[in-house]
């Protein structure tokens, strides 16, 4: 249940443009949080994972 509740709220900010509610699939947040996952999925660093994030989502904004 827990996953479910964080997929549920992680979601709408990946997908959706902030205040319009529309899928944006060039959004900076979609493609760091993507990245991210894969990192995480390859890895399993949690710490490599929130640096290669976060690093993306600065580069991109």
């Amino acid at each position: 249940m827990p996953a479910a509740v964080l997929a549920a709220l992680i979601a709408p900010e990946l997908l959706y443009a902030r205040g319009t509610g529309i899928f944006d699939p060039f959004s900076p947040h979609l493609a760091a949080g993507l990245l991210a996952a894969a990192v995480a999925w390859k890895t399993w660093n949690l710490l490599l994972t929130l640096v290669v994030g976060l690093g993306l989502l600065l580069i991109l904004r």
